[in-house]
């Protein structure tokens, strides 16, 4: 029997999958798209998988402004969770009742983060998006589920 070898550099893991990637998504639509620096968890899903699309993007942005969300249902994405509990695990963010807050040391640290190409998409959504969707909008769909 052979032994199986793996090149590491031969099998780079897409920058949706790396935990701060998510960690840093996770930071800014806290930042930029949620009131008060604050996010339900099903809310912040909604975002990342939002974001995840060109398509969807557009969708969001033509709807929004009806102040209504055409989804009817998202992706639930485990790496996002996982990435949520590293940000509280280290005061990034925290855990109230109702959702998540952006901390203080959250807010700086993506302050301390350079501008990358590889972010530069979602923080121009995020900025542009602001805070038109609301945790009513999501609480409605949320309501149609059960």
């Amino acid at each position: 029997m052979s032994k199986l070898s793996f090149n590491r550099a031969a099998m780079p893991v897409t920058p949706e999958y790396r935990p701060f990637f998510k960690i840093l998504r996770i930071l800014l639509i806290l930042k930029l798209a949620s009131r008060g620096k604050r996010s339900s968890l099903i809310k912040m899903h909604l975002l990342n998988w939002v974001l995840k699309e060109e398509g969807r993007k557009i969708i969001l942005n033509e709807t929004i402004n009806d102040g209504k969300i055409v989804f009817q249902v998202w992706g639930v994405d485990p790496a996002l969770n996982f990435a949520l509990q590293y940000c509280v695990a280290e005061k990034l963010v925290l855990r109230q009742s109702g959702g998540f807050l952006l901390s203080e040391s959250g807010g700086e640290f993506l302050s301390s983060i350079p501008a990358v190409d590889l972010y530069e998409p979602d923080f121009n959504f995020l900025k542009k998006l602001g805070t038109k969707v609301t945790e009513q909008m999501v609480d409605a769909i949320v309501k149609e589920w059960e």
